[in-house]
């Protein structure tokens, strides 16, 4: 029998890559998801062959029965930050649902590590969570690793770190590339000259891939890197240098910032996660490679004309792109 590969949230950014690199390989692939409109808008020729079941991740039955047979689970999920207490509910679920010996695959992130006490960043490196976003995270990330120890659930966490590409389209990624395309200067009310990393979501979902299976990864944490550092100002340059286009980045005060998270649950969480902005973190692949061979491949070059081509047919008739 064909073994079955699961991905919660494919209708998100991650879980759309997951789902499409699996569909690539030939693997037989179900999505659990709420909007099967979306999931068959946004990748229809993966959408065609695949099973699609919907529901809600918060129901534990539903869940028991989404999981049922499946080997390989990817866990990408994910909730608006004014939503994210659901977040561990989602994931106990989960732990209760997935069959005897299914390796469940998390994608992890850098905030939990908090301000880094060395550089690079890797799995070893203390949590230290420092606003309630990050700290779900984290509590999430133990919560299934102790699951593995406790519970003997094969389970793996993979810190990522910030991901941008076809059909990455949370706030910041959604400003720079429309700015981009239009030849606008997008204006951002935190530090824009920090080193930061950006991986291509193709790489991120290869990530998480390449560990799912891997005895040697159970009940382990791992982290990835990009391919470079880079500014968010550079960034922005390299996306209108591609697009032909003229404008760039700019910094505003921060008050900004805190004048907007007075009215705002979502504005004033992602606040609280904006030290990776002010603070380099530059994460450590060594384990990746040397346990799996695994390296990021896209280069900022190649993965910005990828994604500024994406935002073109997704947007561009409608938006003047």
């Amino acid at each position: 029998m064909t073994e079955s590969y699961l991905v919660t949230g494919a209708t998100g950014a991650l879980g759309s890559a997951v789902a499409h690199r699996l569909h690539g390989e030939g693997k037989r692939l179900r999505v659990f998801i709420r909007n099967p409109d979306k999931f068959r808008r946004l990748l229809p020729d993966v959408a065609a062959t695949t099973e699609i079941v919907v529901g809600d991740i918060l129901d534990a039955a539903k869940m028991r029965e989404v999981a049922e047979g499946t080997r390989f689970i990817f866990h990408c999920v994910g909730f608006p930050l004014a939503q994210f207490e659901r977040l561990p509910q989602s994931t106990e679920n989960l732990l209760g649902a997935a069959p005897q010996g299914a390796h469940i695959v998390y994608p992890g992130n850098s905030h939990v590590f908090g301000i880094p006490q060395y550089s690079p960043v890797d799995a070893a490196h203390p949590h230290n969570p420092t606003c309630l976003v990050a700290q779900i995270k984290s509590q999430t990330d133990e919560m299934l690793l102790r699951a593995y120890g406790n519970r003997g659930i094969p389970t793996t966490v993979v810190h990522l770190p910030d991901f941008y590409g076809p059909r990455v389209t949370n706030q910041l990624m959604r400003s720079l590339f429309q700015d981009g395309l239009k030849g606008k200067t997008t204006r951002l009310p935190f530090p824009i000259d920090a080193p930061h990393q950006y991986i291509h979501v193709d790489d991120a979902a290869r990530a998480l891939i390449a560990v799912a299976g891997q005895e040697k990864a159970c009940g382990h944490a791992y982290t990835v890197p990009a391919v470079d550092s880079i500014t968010l100002r550079d960034f922005s340059a390299l996306i209108h240098g591609l697009a032909g286009t003229k404008g760039g980045m700019a910094s505003l005060p921060s008050f900004f910032l805190s004048l907007a998270s007075l009215f705002s649950t979502e504005i004033r969480r992602a606040k609280g996660i904006m030290y990776t902005f002010t603070h380099t973190i530059v994460m450590d692949g060594a384990q990746m490679k040397a346990d799996f061979g695994f390296t990021p491949e896209i280069g900022y070059e190649e993965g910005i004309e990828d994604t500024l081509e994406w935002f073109r047919t997704q947007f561009g008739r409608h938006r003047g792109l």
